[in-house]
């Protein structure tokens, strides 16, 4: 008789417990299915446990609640991209599973989920830059450091000031990998401009660059029900469309948007970079312009530090030229 499987000998062991933890899931969760929990514990969460080198129960124990609260948020499908990443991630990095058996599949789903719904997001990017951070870290937790700097690179753009407080305690050369560059980064650099590619921190020639667009029609996909307009205050972006308010997060690596209750008051950031008649961007402190003729009828813009942001009264977006090295 073929022997069984880690993951089958410890579901012989715990049939009962597991049993009992669905029935209970499915009282709260009516639509439980369980032939997609079964399938997702024979596609996703066995071979994770059969990678393990140790004891396998505590892992299988944390990879069946962890499924189950998945399932009560509808994020269970094996086709999705949650069950993608666990599936690809964590069989490779079974010492680390074993390490934090909890902590390490849960930051992973937190991760893969967010990006996965970010309008900028790479989630399948993260993965490949996980998979090279868990060869040269010592531990889950520098492992995960790292990974929150990757995730901001692969399109959390809200991520960048807790990224770059984390990248600051962390060993060069995972920071190198996080951001994608086999070039020595200047963090406080990388600070001052969110708009500079980490490979060129060490360059001072610099230029007004059309960055980013933000935003898009609420009908078809995007944020705003009208045109917007937007505004800064304290180095923070900020949108509304009339009716609903954003806190605006735009880097070079991303876009997010988060709903505030309301503006902040006062009269804002002033920065060196003006638009002028006929679409025209200034850089008051070099004397540097950038023709843009899109923004010749600007319904209004705002200016900070580096970053000019300008809408209007032809397009559900948002505007951002920068003074960068590129």
């Amino acid at each position: 008789m073929e022997a069984l499987s880690p993951f089958h000998t410890v579901l012989a062991a715990r049939r009962e417990r597991y049993n009992q933890q669905f029935r209970l899931a499915r009282h709260h969760t009516k639509g439980l299915d369980p032939q997609e929990f079964l399938a997702h514990l024979r596609d996703v969460v066995g071979p994770i446990v059969d990678a393990v080198p140790d004891d396998p129960e505590p892992v299988c124990d944390a990879l069946v609640e962890l499924s189950l609260a998945l399932a009560a948020r509808g994020r269970l499908g094996s086709s999705g991209a949650v069950a993608a990443g666990l599936r690809r991630f964590l069989p490779a990095v079974p010492g680390l599973v074993a390490a934090q058996p909890r902590r390490l599949p849960l930051a992973v789903v937190n991760a893969v989920h967010h990006l996965d719904v970010s309008p900028t997001g790479d989630p399948d990017g993260w993965l490949d830059t996980m998979l090279e951070l868990s060869r040269h870290t010592a531990n889950v937790s520098e492992l995960l450091d790292a990974g929150a700097v990757a995730a901001w690179r692969r399109g959390l753009a809200q991520l960048r000031t807790s990224a770059l407080a984390t990248a600051a305690r962390l060993p060069e050369a995972l920071v190198r990998i996080a951001l994608g560059t086999s070039s020595t980064v200047d963090l406080a650099r990388l600070a001052a401009d969110p708009w500079l590619d980490p490979a060129l921190t060490g360059q001072e020639s610099s230029a007004l660059l059309l960055a980013r667009r933000v935003g898009g029609f609420r009908g078809f996909g995007g944020t705003f029900r009208r045109p917007p307009t937007v505004s800064t205050s304290d180095g923070r972006w900020y949108a509304t469309d009339g009716a609903d308010a954003w806190r605006v997060f735009a880097d070079r690596f991303g876009v997010s948007l988060g709903r505030v209750t309301s503006l902040p008051a006062g009269p804002g950031d002033v920065g060196p970079l003006v638009l002028k008649a006929g679409g025209v961007v200034v850089d008051t402190a070099s004397g540097a312009s950038l023709e843009l003729p899109e923004l010749a009828d600007a319904t209004g813009w705002a200016s900070a530090d580096g970053t000019l942001a300008a809408t209007t009264p032809w397009t559900h977006g948002i505007l951002f030229v920068a003074r960068t090295v590129g």
